[in-house]
């Protein structure tokens, strides 16, 4: 009984494992680039193009695939819906890089389509690509000797204005800086000038607080000889006028001592003379 159940289960898990795959295939599995380009470079498309010009010989077709590990997928050219050729490969990794090339012809215009296919056929992905006749660039127009003489005049007269422009841009220049060359000198000289002045007057104020200083001290030194001359003036006249008064006096006095002894020398001779003449003396005196 126990056998039977374990067998039941096992049946079970190997059913499990058996449609899982499938389920993750139905659900995960997908083309995440696809593209046409001149070359292959490291597992890479190099030049993507989605039109050519018929001079090109040989184009690729590069897939990336996801999660279709052990399936068979397929990718067929065909030219205007005529399948031209179909290239199988075989999927044996969960992330797989597949690329397939066409030889080309210059006949071969038209659209190039080229579809993935999975085992039943049916279509995964397709692109497509235009494989066209190259066109000839237009032909230049010739041009008249006489309009590429013009040109070239034009070009010359162009190139000639061009340089007489610049030289008037430098001249312009060149007297914009001379101008403000010769401002700056001018301001340094009036600067200098200015400091030149304000110190000669400055100088000269000195100069005059000086001579000023000078004149009143001599004035004053003059004054006070003067004062001292006028004093000495004074004293001497003082004394004069004292000698004068001395004079005088000692004079009056002589006189008077000469009266007296003239009245003496009298009186020796008659003394009631004397008296009178010696009173007369007297009162002279007094009133001297």
């Amino acid at each position: 009984m126990l056998f039977k159940r374990l067998q039941k289960h096992l049946l079970l898990c190997v059913s499990a494992l058996l449609i899982l795959p499938n389920s993750l295939y139905a659900i995960e599995a997908e083309i995440v680039q696809s593209a046409f380009a001149m070359s292959i470079k490291n597992h890479q498309p190099f030049n993507v193009v989605q039109q050519l010009n018929n001079n090109i010989s040989k184009i690729y077709f590069f897939t990336d695939m996801r999660n279709f590990q052990g399936q068979t997928l397929t990718h067929q050219w065909s030219l205007n819906g005529w399948v031209a050729q179909s290239i199988p490969f075989e999927v044996k990794g969960s992330r797989w890089r597949v690329s397939s090339n066409k030889s080309l012809k210059p006949r071969n215009k038209g659209t190039w389509t080229v579809k993935v296919l999975d085992e039943q056929g049916n279509i995964i992905k397709q692109a497509s690509v235009s494989y066209h006749k190259l066109q000839a660039p237009p032909a230049k127009k010739k041009v008249p000797e006489a309009t590429k003489t013009q040109a070239a005049f034009k070009e010359v007269s162009s190139s000639k204005k061009a340089v007489s422009v610049k030289k008037e841009s430098l001249k312009s220049i060149d007297s914009e800086k001379t101008t403000a060359k010769t401002k700056s000198e001018t301001k340094v000289a009036s600067e200098s000038t200015v400091k030149k002045s304000d110190k000669a007057n400055t100088d000269n104020t000195k100069k005059r607080a000086s001579k000023s200083e000078s004149e009143k001290s001599d004035s004053q030194t003059a004054k006070a000889e003067t004062e001292k001359k006028s004093k000495k003036s004074a004293d001497k006249s003082a004394d004069a006028k004292k000698d004068t008064a001395s004079s005088i006096q000692a004079a009056v006095i002589e006189s008077y001592d000469s009266d007296i002894v003239e009245d003496d020398d009298e009186c020796t001779d008659d003394h009631d003379h004397e008296t009178e003449h010696g009173s007369i003396g007297k009162q002279q005196l007094s009133d001297e």
